[in-house]
C-alpha cells in the first residue's frame, strides 16, 4: 500500500466530509419541500370540498 502525503489525506477528508454534508443539507431540503407540498395540497383538497 503506497503512503499517502498528510495533504492528499486532508484533501481526502475534505471531500468526503463535503460530500456528506452536501448529502445531509440536500435530504434535509428535500423534506421541509416536501412538507410545504403537502400544507398545498391540504389546501387544494380543502378548497375542493367547500
Amino acid at each position: 500500500m503506497p503512503q499517502m502525503s498528510p495533504i492528499m489525506w486532508t484533501m481526502v477528508l475534505m471531500m468526503t466530509t463535503t460530500s456528506i454534508y452536501q448529502m445531509s443539507s440536500m435530504m434535509i431540503f428535500e423534506k421541509k419541500e416536501m412538507k410545504k407540498k403537502m400544507k398545498k395540497k391540504e389546501k387544494k383538497n380543502k378548497m375542493i370540498k367547500w
